[in-house]
This record gives structure tokens, sequence and C-alpha cells, in this order.
């Protein structure tokens, strides 16, 4: 078993300083390249098509779970900061029933992205999420298919009355998704301009970082 911290900093410290290492797919100038259709519920969105491809992104279903594996191993598969852990991460989330959400982004019926977010604690304040892992096919990295990710889940997971969530990686990748660091936050003496969040209702949250037991089971 590896220790909480290092799994956690080895998992996230990948995000802060490589923007484009494993599942980190969110540019920082970001446009839609394809028609992307957004279901949460019964919602739907729709942003104009460039290039005439259908993006479906949706909750996972059990006949996603291998789909989602497959993909988070190729996608961290010798990238910096990772210790190959992702795919268990997701794996023990579901198993203990951390797994808050979990959604798909889906082209022609093969699953080309993946998000996670799973309760944390954010020092005394509660109700509040972590995101991550977060992986893209390869091939597609870079395209915009994350951000359209995290999009979706942030309005998913307000529409549910959650209070926020963070997650620690580059700044400047996160910005134009929202996130933001006031220097309140911290995670085992990280630099605290990679420990970010956004705020949905109530106070800032301020105080230590504790993310779901599976950051600290999961071997490969």
């Amino acid at each position: 078993m590896l220790c909480h911290g290092r799994v956690i900093l080895k998992h996230f410290l990948r995000l802060a300083l490589a923007q484009r290492a494993g599942g980190e797919i969110v540019p920082v100038n970001w446009r839609f390249t394809a028609c992307i259709s957004i279901v949460a519920g019964a919602r739907t969105f729709d942003p104009p098509s460039t290039q005439g491809r259908v993006m479906l992104i949706r909750a996972e279903g059990l006949a996603d779970e291998a789909a989602i594996e497959d993909l988070t191993t190729r996608a961290f598969t010798g990238m910096p900061y990772s210790e190959g852990t992702e795919a268990a991460i997701i794996r023990l989330l579901r198993q203990s029933g951390d797994l808050a959400l979990s959604l798909v982004a889906e082209e022609h019926g093969t699953v080309i992205g993946h998000v996670a977010f799973s309760p944390i604690r954010a020092g005394t304040h509660k109700n509040w999420f972590g995101l991550g892992p977060i992986a893209v096919e390869p091939a597609r990295q870079g395209s915009g298919i994350g951000k359209a990710l995290i999009k979706s889940g942030l309005e998913i997971l307000k529409g549910r009355g959650a209070a926020g969530v963070a997650l620690i990686g580059n700044p400047e990748v996160y910005y134009s998704s929202g996130f933001v660091s006031d220097g309140q936050l911290t995670y085992k003496g990280l630099e605290t301009r990679y420990v970010q969040r956004i705020v949905f209702c109530g106070p800032d949250p301020e105080g230590e970082l504790h993310f779901a037991p599976a950051f600290e089971q999961a071997v490969r």
C-alpha cells in the first residue's frame, strides 16, 4: 500500500507540472471542435459543429467500466508523476460508493474521455467534491473533450446542491474552467497555487484537503 500523501501528490503533481501529461487534456485556449451533446438528466446542450463529429457526454453505465479502465490506463501510461494507479483509484471509488459522479465522453459508440468526482473534506467544510482522475483518448488530447467533461460535471454537481469542487493542478489550465486559489486551501505542504477550488455556495473553504480513501488504497 502506498502512503496517502505520495499517491495523491504523484497523481496530482502530474497535472500541476505537465499540461498534457497522462489524462491532462484541458487546453488554456479552448474552443469546441465538434458538435457536443451534454446529457444530464433531461438537459441537453448543443454547441455549433465545426467538424461534423457528434460527441455525447453521459453518466457511466455498467457496460462502460472496462472501457474506462482501459482508457485511463492508456492515457496515463508512461506519463510523468503517474504511478499507474489512476484506473485502480476509479475502480476503488466505485466499489466503495465514493464515485459520486462518473461521466464519459462517447463518440460513435466509443468511450473517448472520462472524468470522476468523489467526496472530499475541505478543512471543516462539507458537501465538497474532488475532481479527478480525468482521462482522454491520447490521440484526442488537447481538443476540448476534457473541458467539456469538466463543464458538464460542475453543472451536475451544482444542480445537486454541492458546495463546491476542488482539485490540484496547473492553475493556468484550470482557471478557464473557473478554478482559482486564494491560498487558504492546503495539501501536504504543496505550493498553494496548485490547490484550487470553485465555490457554488457558502463560504470560501480553508484548511487541509482530505481525499477519499481510494487514493490511499490504490496500487498498480
